[in-house]
């Protein structure tokens, strides 16, 4: 939202409750993404770490540890998706928080758009300065894209957290001598599969 007149949403305060819905839609957005990447990073991590005890304990993890640790990743996940997905979403985001982060963003605001906030509805504030500063703010947040306002770096990093622990996998999988297959079946719960024994190739050669 950049370059629109404050003019095209009508009066400056239904401008201004505009700006602030778009940027707290991006600080959820930018809040779940960074949570899910972490998530999937951990998740990632813990199996492979399932994967590599079955291969490396004589005979296959234990199947007691194995439920353990299955169960102790759900929890994980459980609660990491309560804390830092659910719990956001549930929560209201104070409005002079997001305009307080704009204005971070944006200093050639001058605390504008706090001014209007924190003086809208003081009956002892003359409305012809607030109508001013309320106008002045609309035009601020019409030139400029809010949700650049919200930084991305959380998200960032957990994506290469994730990209790190996926690429582990990958390279475990790509030259390991046991089937990781069978071992992430047994790391799902399967108790039919049986432990992953070294592969061998063996050329025939013809008689």
């Amino acid at each position: 939202m950049s370059g629109s007149p404050a003019e095209s949403f009508g009066e400056s305060d239904l401008f201004i409750e505009y700006a602030l819905r778009m940027t707290k839609g991006r600080l959820r957005f930018v809040g779940i993404a960074s949570a899910l990447l972490l998530m999937l990073a951990i998740a990632t991590a813990m199996i492979l770490a399932m994967v590599v005890g079955d291969h490396l304990i004589a005979k296959g993890m234990p199947w007691g540890l194995m439920t353990l640790l299955r169960w102790s990743l759900i929890l994980i996940e459980a609660g990491l998706a309560g804390v830092m997905i659910f719990a956001p979403l549930a929560k209201r985001i104070n409005d002079l928080y997001v305009a307080r982060l704009i204005e971070k963003a944006h200093p050639e605001f001058r605390n504008d758009l706090t001014a209007a906030l924190q003086l809208d509805g003081d009956a002892n504030v003359h409305q012809g300065p607030l109508r001013a500063i309320k106008r002045r703010a609309a035009g601020e947040v019409a030139a400029t894209d809010v949700e650049g306002s919200v930084t991305t770096r959380r998200v960032k990093i957990s994506a290469i957290v994730f990209a790190s622990a996926a690429v582990l996998f990958a390279g475990y999988w790509a030259f390991s001598d046991k089937s990781v297959t069978d071992s992430l079946f047994r790391a799902m719960g399967d108790s039919t599969v049986a432990a992953p024994t070294h592969t061998r190739f063996v050329l025939i050669e013809p008689p």
